[in-house]
């Protein structure tokens, strides 16, 4: 198929405000945060929802191209790398909170939800509740990254990491299925599937809406700093304060050298 055919049956999946084609935009799309660098995009697309996901999929599969989804980019591992050109699904204009269940405790997402963004909306809400997971670029990554990606942060040591708190997954398999997978409610029978694709950097399907956990807000929180003479002190101190039963929602250990760096930055003295 020549290319002005390709984009003007990209353009008729998701509009043609939704196709970038020229180079330069193709080129900005062909990196991340990471020092790899993909090859020749045939195009950018901005599908809206998981129907125009599927026909996607099912487009670069009758013409034989490559696809890749991307969120956000601020991944520093080049999962979202267009190794092999084709087209870049790309998920930022699916970013609408769809439901937030204050009873039962659960969110639903789409994938382009900044992780801070969910954070404020629940705020919004009047809800004593969060989506727990941080990762260290919460203030611009996307759900659906910290999803593909199984993103941590600086609580997992108390709460676990982004697959304790996905419930369930709307996924667009490689053939064009759309299926769900997963739940409203934690625990269901049978094989954790969407415990599978959490993780998996988008080898099995697109996440196309997520239903995440949501966790009581602390009533209380006290951020309290030691000094130690070396490194060595500082790790035993952690050690023993776990061993003492006691489980800090984030524990972080800094050296001179890096607090120094720190101070230069941002002159806490």
């Amino acid at each position: 198929m020549e290319t002005v055919q390709a984009l003007q049956a990209l353009e008729a999946i998701v509009g043609p405000s939704n196709v970038l084609a020229s180079r330069a935009e193709r080129t900005v799309y062909s990196y991340d945060a990471s020092v790899f660098r993909g090859r020749d995009l045939l195009a950018v697309v901005f599908p809206q929802s998981a129907e125009q996901v599927a026909e996607l999929v099912v487009w670069c599969n009758q013409h034989d191209q490559a696809y890749i989804a991307r969120g956000a980019g601020t991944a520093i591992s080049g999962g979202s790398i267009p190794t092999h050109g084709g087209i870049m699904i790309e998920l930022s204009h699916m970013n609408r909170v769809l439901e937030i269940d204050t009873v039962n405790r659960f969110a639903v997402v789409e994938p382009g939800v900044i992780n801070q963004d969910l954070k404020q909306a629940l705020a919004q809400h009047g809800f004593g509740h969060t989506y727990v997971p941080d990762s260290g670029s919460q203030v611009v990554s996307t759900i659906g990254g910290n999803v593909a990606t199984n993103a941590g942060g600086m609580h997992c040591l108390k709460y676990g990491i982004t697959s304790n708190h996905v419930l369930g997954l709307e996924v667009v398999l490689p053939d064009g299925e759309i299926v769900e997978l997963g739940g409203r409610i934690p625990d269901q029978p049978g094989a954790d599937l969407a415990g599978l694709l959490v993780g998996s950097e988008g080898t099995l399907g697109i996440v196309t809406k997520i239903i995440v956990r949501l966790t009581r807000l602390p009533e209380t929180v006290v951020t309290q700093l030691a000094l130690f003479k070396s490194v060595e002190d500082a790790a035993s101190a952690v050690s023993a304060i776990i061993d003492d039963g006691i489980l800090p929602a984030a524990l972080e250990l800094m050296d001179q050298a890096i607090m120094r760096i720190i101070d230069q930055a941002v002159h806490v003295g």
